[in-house]
């Protein structure tokens, strides 16, 4: 019993570190963000849920208080159809009207009033 317990051990701790040295990877925060106020580029919800019709970016935390951003798969075809949700937040390219493409995430910063802005707009095309 004791041969076996004791490998268990040495092989548990490089699991740890591992897990440690990846959360951005595999265990960002994620949040869910609404269309944003075009005059301040603040994000109007941002919240750790999607909300039915109204989330329109999905947010990768990078560190804390930064976050990447793309548009939520849920959202796609709503932006399709009016592209004015993505106002402020994307440089927009169109090419076609079928399918929404991120070639570049935006950035998006915490300031001190606990608001989400973006500090660099996503490059979305539209194809």
């Amino acid at each position: 019993n004791n041969a076996v317990a004791e490998p268990a051990k040495p092989s548990e701790s490089p699991k740890k570190e591992t897990q440690e040295e990846t959360p951005r990877d595999s265990n960002s925060k994620m949040y869910y963000a609404s269309a944003l106020e075009e005059d301040n580029k603040t994000f109007y919800n941002v919240s750790e849920e999607p909300v039915p019709d109204e989330t329109v970016f999905l947010f990768i935390e990078t560190k804390n208080g930064k976050c990447d951003f793309a548009i939520y798969e849920g959202a796609r075809s709503k932006v399709l159809k009016d592209d004015s949700f993505l106002t402020g937040a994307c440089q927009l390219a169109r090419i076609g009207n079928s399918k929404v493409v991120v070639t570049e995430k935006g950035i998006a910063e915490l300031t001190s009033d606990n608001k989400w802005v973006v500090t660099k707009p996503a490059k979305v095309t539209f194809e």
